[in-house]
């Protein structure tokens, strides 16, 4: 702490707002029993439906695909220590491809897998039996190419991020029929997700 010159004790570090960003470290797509899809390692991260053309693995219509994208917990709760307000904790990320005529319906989740699974617990379009999973509301997204997206999941999620209980997020998709599906970025881009926290602090 700064000394004050008038006597009267040292000065309090004003409360300030700010913005960090972190990048994802990790990223893998699961199928509803939990097997990662091996031709997807860090790639696309959101693979809805069924593609005829480009050869998915998802062979059917109205699937429940899920994605899961890791984060650097540890330097997360690090960073955020001395927030004092959380205001707001947001997904980024960049549409990739999107073969639909109207949105995709979509649920972002957030998880604790501290670092990359090869195999998640079986889950449902709601989660469970999963435990690893929590499962935010529903929303329609039309994903574009190339464009950029913020998705506020919250001040909760933002204090549990700074908690460590939530250490990263997610998606779970559901194809709209044959040929259907959409991507966002994954960890082979530039591109890559990312969280973005605002909050009120000392530093």
């Amino acid at each position: 702490q700064r000394a004050k010159t008038d006597g009267r004790g040292p000065d309090t570090p004003p409360i300030t707002q700010f913005i960090k960003t972190f990048e994802s470290t990790w990223g893998q797509s699961y199928t509803p029993g939990g097997d990662p899809y091996s031709t997807l390692p860090n790639a696309d991260i959101l693979w809805c439906g069924y593609d005829s053309t480009w050869g998915a693995p998802v062979a059917s219509i109205d699937t429940s695909d899920l994605s899961l994208i890791g984060f650097d917990y540890a330097a997360i709760m690090a960073a955020l220590s001395s927030s004092s307000t959380m205001q707001k904790c947001e997904l980024l990320y960049r549409g990739r491809y999107r073969k639909v005529s109207t949105g995709l319906d979509i649920k972002f989740i957030t998880h604790d897998y501290s670092s990359f699974p090869g195999v998640i617990d079986a889950y449902n379009i709601s989660g469970s039996p999963n435990t690893h999973l929590t499962f935010l509301s529903t929303t329609t997204l039309n994903i574009a190419n190339n464009a950029d997206y913020a998705t506020d999941l919250g001040v909760t999620v933002g204090n549990q991020f700074k908690a460590g209980t939530r250490r990263g997020a997610g998606i779970i998709g559901q194809g709209l029929g044959d040929d259907s599906r959409g991507h966002i970025y994954g960890l082979n881009s530039i591109n890559r997700p990312k969280l973005r926290f605002t909050y009120l602090g000392t530093g």
